[in-house]
């Protein structure tokens, strides 16, 4: 609560998916709960429901060109004028075109990491915390892509100009949550000195 303005009382939380398959929506429908005890008017948006995995897979594969999430969230935006928008899984479905309303929004703008997707093309690469480091450079991007995936070349840059994409959204005045100490250095790499890098346990008793 103290990274929200003294004014705020309506919040809007983005996400891919609805659904508690994952433990990013069932920390989501955590923080709605704790949010209203607190008083907070809060509205969400999905891009999908996401039980079926076959749609999920389906909708990777046009993630980056989501414009349709993007005109839901501008009349979402219009329609209930939130003092602050919480933006949580964008990578999978929403994409960087479903957030571009977010560039026209003056309110208070937050974003949790929830994974290491956004420092490498396949975040279960990472053997240990040395190797996060922020992602500008595609040659560090790559780098990370050790083994067999090397071949998969044509996804790793697609992931990579995803992720500068989204990044250059999400890099300026932004509050940026991360869950672990050892994601800070990374997340401070990925935006500007500019935006505030904080950490809060997913299952912090002070969450959120």
């Amino acid at each position: 609560q103290k990274y929200l303005p003294t004014s705020c009382k309506k919040i809007l939380i983005i996400s891919d998916y609805s659904a508690p398959i994952w433990g990013i929506e069932t920390h989501i429908q955590g923080s709605i709960g704790a949010l209203c005890t607190n008083g907070y008017e809060v509205h969400t948006l999905f891009a999908l429901k996401g039980e079926n995995r076959y749609i999920r897979y389906l909708w990777l594969l046009f993630s980056s060109v989501n414009i349709w999430f993007a005109f839901r969230l501008w009349w979402k935006i219009r329609q209930y004028q939130p003092d602050a928008i919480w933006v949580h899984s964008e990578v999978r479905c929403i994409g960087p075109l479903g957030l571009l309303p977010l560039l026209k929004f003056s309110g208070c703008l937050i974003k949790t990491y929830h994974d290491l997707g956004y420092f490498g093309a396949f975040p279960t690469q990472f053997t240990s915390e040395s190797q996060l480091k922020s992602t500008r450079h595609f040659v560090d991007f790559f780098q990370r892509s050790k083994g067999i995936h090397r071949y998969f070349l044509l996804h790793i840059f697609a992931k990579f100009c995803q992720i500068q994409a989204i990044r250059s959204i999400l890099w300026t005045r932004w509050v940026h949550i991360v869950p672990s100490e050892f994601m800070i250095p990374a997340a401070q790499g990925f935006v500007t000195p500019m935006a505030q890098v904080v950490k809060i346990s997913h299952f912090s008793p002070h969450h959120p």
